[in-house]
């Protein structure tokens, strides 16, 4: 039965938007530019995933202003491409902007030096391109060609993207060899755009997207999860290793999740009483359940529980969780990107364990997320740390 549910943007209304986010080796962020919005990133220009032209081997640590300002309202970035969402203020229209890798489908947009090629590339052939500079895709129509869709909410994996319409319909392109685009893995990657769709996601519009490694998680406006992709290590929470194609109910106890967030070989969600469940791989401590298990169905976070959650940020093999309020930042796994490692500690933690306000200079956090392998903070005031 079709969920009966409020307007889409509505409850997104509770989640702050992406002004952060972190890749394999870069970072990107967006800043205020007069009456505009711009993209700035740091770290590893590879394949031009910072789209400013400068090449691999200048982009430095430093941050830099990239292309002219814009509207945007939303940053995501996979392992070697990024994603932008842009909103026109007056006509509330929006764009997707990538830069980055664009083989096998990764920025849903045909090469752009090969002008007036014909058919696609084959994906066994397809010779290595990035774009020059971002992008703008083609926008995402409705099934009859009468108008285009609103898209509220983007999010990158590492080879795949996912966008989320007003209506709550999901789209999806890229690498799909473990139908993490949610599309028969016979087929293939998904060039462009393709809807999610599926009797278990048929009729329940969604209200919140993460795209992992070789996986993608959603919560539903009625509250409930799903998934598909890669199963390894039980990172889509069905209770088995399965991968599977299309979206798949996730059974938990706990109901009316609100917030959802993928790294590599785990998951996490939030529920409306901002308790953290996770699952997936446990190697490395990256659960915070003080066991290097894995965990095929979502389980309660039992460190937090009284210190309600309102982010969550997941990497390879590390988590960052912030509580209400912005008042505190925990991290738990494996390494420097916990930001909780002194000289002679063992590398690994085990369970949520608090950052403190010296660690990160006094400043209070209004945004977490992690790359694969390190973490960023946007500060308030603007200050990415």
């Amino acid at each position: 039965m079709a969920e009966r549910v409020p307007d889409v943007e509505s409850r997104l209304a509770e989640v702050p938007r992406a002004k952060l986010a972190g890749g394999f080796c870069h970072t990107l962020y967006l800043t205020k530019k007069d009456t505009k919005t711009a993209i700035c990133g740091f770290g590893r220009n590879k394949y031009n995933v910072l789209g400013d032209r400068a090449g691999p081997d200048t982009a430095g640590t430093r941050a830099m202003e990239l292309d002219e300002p814009r509207y945007m309202i939303e940053v995501s970035c996979g392992l070697n491409h990024s994603v932008a969402l842009e909103e026109d203020p007056e006509k509330r229209e929006t764009s997707i902007w990538v830069t980055g890798l664009g083989t096998r489908g990764r920025l849903g947009i045909k090469n752009p030096r090969n002008k007036g090629a014909g058919a696609e590339e084959d994906a066994e052939v397809e010779d290595t391109w990035d774009t020059p500079t971002w992008t703008k895709m083609e926008r995402i129509w409705d099934v009859a060609g009468n108008k285009p869709y609103r898209i509220v909410r983007i999010a990158a994996g590492s080879d795949h993207t996912l966008a989320l319409t007003s209506t709550g319909l999901v789209f999806a392109w890229g690498m799909n060899g473990d139908g993490q685009c949610g599309q028969d893995r016979k087929r293939g990657d998904v060039r462009v755009p393709t809807a999610v769709t599926g009797k278990a996601i048929e009729g329940r519009p969604v209200a919140h997207i993460a795209a992992g490694s070789k996986h993608s998680l959603v919560a539903t406006m009625g509250g409930k999860l799903l998934s598909w992709g890669c199963g390894d290590n039980g990172r889509l929470g069905i209770n088995s290793t399965e991968s599977k194609d299309e979206p798949t109910n996730i059974q938990s106890h706990a109901g009316d999740y609100r917030v959802v967030a993928c790294g590599d070989a785990h998951s996490a969600a939030i529920d409306s009483s901002k308790v953290l469940y996770i699952w997936g791989a446990g190697s490395h401590g990256r659960l915070g359940l003080g066991d290097d298990s894995d965990t095929v169905l979502p389980r309660r976070v039992d460190h937090l529980v009284r210190h309600p959650v309102s982010q969550v940020a997941l990497g390879a093999f590390h988590s960052i969780a912030l509580t209400a309020n912005a008042s505190m930042l925990f991290a738990w796994g494996s390494g420097p990107p916990t930001g909780l490692l002194s000289e002679g500690e063992v590398n690994v933690i085990m369970t949520p364990r608090q950052i403190t306000q010296v660690a990160i200079g006094g400043s209070v956090v209004n945004e977490i997320r992690c790359g694969l392998f390190h973490t960023s903070v946007l500060c308030r005031g603007g200050t990415v740390l």
